[in-house]
């Protein structure tokens, strides 16, 4: 994903050629002429088809814009949930194709404190665009949104990859709708209270929106491995992330982490929400992304990539596709 991607779809899609060296030592340039199949998995196919070294993307002019990282006080989380409930919903900001917003809320079980923050852009030099008026009418306790170069404004979130503690990531979807937001924090919130009330950890979420227009945007340039259909309409990659600070607790993580997916999950069939696609970037380990491209569908095509004329693989792949149940 990417700040622009409701203009030009998942940044895989703006990859015009991919090099990449076989398990047999074979260097092959794959682009929409030559190994187009394979072109097409390459994008959201990760590392499974060889070594990436090189890949060739289009690249857009940018001028100034409006963004930033913003934080909020504790006592502002449910007034950020109602925001990002309204920035999802038809009409909300998210279907101004030059907002993007990457947020997320945290939760410390032993103290009950809560926080939420996200990163603000609008790719236009616009100060509080209307698009995002109800992110910056919450108070800030830090950071800040401003018209500014678009360097500056990543600079701003270098403080989002942390290596110090224990680290858990997995990832789910559903859709846009009224309880989305509600049914991510309250489950979130509510079982870690249960489950790890006494564990010295952290657990938050990320939800990144996926609107129609990205959809499209993807299926224009070509379209990918993960082939969402933007007629199913827009929704929400639930990154569930936690981090604590002792081995022993490995065990009761993955079992709270299980817990609320498998929650998310059910209330979202339950209110006609359920969006049956695992992003790779968020995925756990446990995790088979894949096997939801295209909401099942990619796997046969992917196959069909392998036998393009890309014989040095064919060995790797025996093995890889007998864990997705396919036989090559």
């Amino acid at each position: 994903m990417s700040y622009f991607s409701s203009v030009y779809g998942w940044a895989s899609n703006n990859v015009v050629q991919f090099e990449i060296v076989t398990s047999k030592g074979e260097i092959l340039l794959a682009n929409k002429d030559a190994y187009p199949d394979l072109f097409w998995a390459l994008k959201g196919g990760s590392s499974n088809y060889g070594i990436i070294t090189r890949y060739d993307m289009k690249l857009y002019k940018s001028t100034q814009m409006y963004g930033g990282t913003v934080i909020w006080p504790s006592n502002a989380t449910r007034q950020y949930l109602e925001a990002q409930k309204h920035f999802i919903l038809p009409g909300g900001g998210s279907y101004d194709d030059k907002v993007a917003i990457m947020p997320n809320f945290g939760y410390i079980p032993q103290t009950g404190i809560s926080s939420s923050g996200s990163v603000l852009i609008y790719n236009a030099p616009v100060e509080k665009p209307k698009a995002l008026e109800n992110f910056t009418a919450i108070p800030l306790e830090s950071g800040g949104a401003k018209v500014q170069n678009f360097s500056a404004i990543t600079a701003t979130t270098s403080g989002y990859a942390p290596r110090t503690n224990r680290w858990s990531f997995y990832s789910t979807a559903i859709r846009s709708g009224e309880d989305t937001m509600n049914i991510i924090y309250n489950t979130t919130t509510s079982l870690v209270d249960q489950v790890l009330k006494k564990t010295n950890c952290s657990v938050g979420s990320a939800i990144q929106p996926v609107t129609v227009n990205h959809l499209k945007a993807a299926r224009a340039a070509g379209g990918d491995a993960l082939d969402l259909d933007p007629a199913r309409g827009p929704f929400v990659i639930i990154l569930i992330f936690i981090s604590w600070t002792s081995a022993k607790d490995d065990a009761l993580i993955k079992s709270y982490t299980d817990k609320v997916l498998e929650s998310i999950n059910k209330q979202a069939k339950a209110r006609n929400l359920d969006y049956p696609f695992r992003f790779l970037n968020d995925a756990g380990v446990t995790q088979d992304p894949i096997s939801t491209y295209g909401y099942g569908a990619s796997l046969v095509r992917m196959k069909a990539a392998i036998m393009e004329g890309v014989q040095g693989i064919k060995t790797f792949y025996d093995y890889v596709f007998s864990i997705l149940r396919l036989k090559v």
